[in-house]
C-alpha cells in the first residue's frame, strides 16, 4: 500500500504542472537526438549559478509595453538635445532669477490658472472701450484722468 502512495505523490505534482512545466516541443523516444547539445544543457545548468536572485528579481520585473517606448531616432534626437544644453550655460544671469515666486502648493496653481482664465475671458469678449480701459489703468496717471473725463461727460 505505501508503494502506491509513493507513485502517487510525484504522479500529482507532474499532474499540478500541466501547462506550466511541459514545455518540452514534442515528445522524445529513447534513442532520439537531444534538443540541445551537451555543452549547452552544461551551459543552461551553470546559469543557476552565474544569475543571482536579484538579477532574476530584475529579470522578472516589469517591461514596459514596446509600442510606449520611443523610437531609435527619438532617443538619438533627445541624446543630441541634452549634449547641446550640456554645452550650454544654463545659470546665466542667476543672479536674476527669483525663486520665492515659485509655487507652493497646487491649490495655488489652481488659483492662478482660474484667474487667468477669467482674466482671458474678459479680454476676448470685451468691447474696445472695456480694453482701453484697462490700458489706461495700467499705463498710469494721464491715461486714467482721459477716461475719466470720458467718463464726465456721458
Amino acid at each position: 500500500m505505501e508503494a502506491i502512495f509513493a507513485r502517487l505523490t510525484p504522479a500529482k505534482r507532474v499532474k499540478q504542472g500541466l501547462g506550466l512545466d511541459d514545455w518540452i516541443p514534442s515528445p522524445m523516444s529513447l534513442g532520439d537526438a537531444v534538443p540541445l547539445s551537451y555543452a549547452e544543457v552544461v551551459m543552461l545548468y551553470q546559469t543557476n549559478t552565474r544569475v543571482s536572485p536579484s538579477d532574476e528579481r530584475e529579470l522578472n520585473a516589469y517591461r514596459p509595453d514596446v509600442a510606449t517606448l520611443p523610437s531609435p531616432k527619438q532617443v538619438s534626437d533627445l541624446v543630441e538635445e541634452m549634449d547641446a544644453l550640456s554645452a550650454q550655460d544654463l545659470g546665466y544671469r542667476e543672479d536674476l532669477w527669483n525663486d520665492s515666486s515659485g509655487l507652493r502648493d497646487l491649490a495655488e496653481f489652481d488659483r492662478m490658472l482660474t484667474h487667468a482664465t477669467k482674466v482671458i475671458e474678459f479680454l476676448r469678449d470685451a468691447s474696445p472701450w472695456k480694453l482701453e480701459a484697462v490700458l489706461a489703468g495700467r499705463n498710469g496717471d494721464k491715461a486714467k484722468q482721459v477716461l475719466e473725463f470720458v467718463d464726465r461727460i456721458d
